[in-house]
């Protein structure tokens, strides 16, 4: 009988022992255990852009680019006065509302403009990211302008992508633009108060710390640039109202 009590006694020792310590204890399987298969688990490829590799082709820059981006969805934009409220202006519905610009009976955009921002992506190798194109009456107003060209798609305010802040170079690109092309053969460029201008068009860099209207609210600076000369009608190129309206309605 003594001999059965120090059995059981000596086993409750070695059970106490092994619960009260802290070392990891060994599992010991059988032959003929099976381990649970590993799931593969599909990789997913990072989606690749054209400006990720500098070697592929960038996306050509359309008119569809410049299509307005005014929402029904934007909030107010409300005008102050002396802690009172002004002024109330909506936006528009963008493209669920209205096109482009039409001429001849179909949408436009001068084609300078998308000349110049394709020659900068192709020099620079980087997208042109584009803040403001087209804009309609109601989205004009919304973002607080009267009458720009933007109304009459030969306006556009941009940016390039990995040149945010160093506009100077895609400044040198647009000089450049003219410089290599022989169908501008003799055209300069003349720097005045606000920018650069020659025959065709005019631009301006528009810092961080200028103003600044609803469709530029970035950190950096940004490019405007618009068009001076109609190629097509050999005539300047002028803000009209009646221009302004001849935007297709969806």
């Amino acid at each position: 009988m003594s001999n059965v009590i120090q059995i059981v006694s000596l086993i409750l020792a070695l059970l106490a022992t092994s619960c009260s310590s802290n070392e990891p204890r060994a599992i010991f399987r059988s032959k003929s255990d099976e381990r649970v298969p590993k799931k593969a688990v599909a990789s997913t490829d990072v989606p690749q852009y054209p400006w990720n590799d500098s070697t592929s082709s960038l996306q050509v820059v359309t008119k569809e680019f410049f299509r307005c981006k005014g929402s029904s969805l934007n909030p107010p934009h409300i005008i102050y006065e002396n802690g009172k409220e002004k002024d109330r202006t909506w936006d528009c519905g963008g493209v669920e509302r209205h096109g482009l610009p039409v001429r001849n009976g179909e949408e436009y955009v001068y084609p300078a403009l998308l000349e110049i921002l394709n020659f900068i992506q192709t020099s620079l190798k980087k997208p042109v990211i584009i803040t403001s194109g087209h804009r309609c009456p109601s989205h004009e107003q919304y973002v607080g302008s009267t009458s720009s060209k933007h109304l009459i798609a030969a306006a556009v305010s941009f940016m390039v992508e990995g040149h945010e802040t160093r506009p100077e170079r895609v400044v040198r690109e647009i000089v450049r633009y003219y410089e290599v092309n022989p169908l501008f053969a003799g055209i300069k460029f003349t720097q005045t108060e606000t920018g650069w201008k020659n025959k065709e068009v005019f631009f301006r860099v528009y810092t961080p710390t200028d103003g600044r209207n609803l469709d530029n609210r970035h950190p950096f600076p940004y490019i405007e640039l618009e068009v001076r000369f109609d190629r097509q009608l050999s005539k300047p190129v002028t803000f009209s109202w009646g221009e302004a309206q001849t935007y297709l309605r969806k």
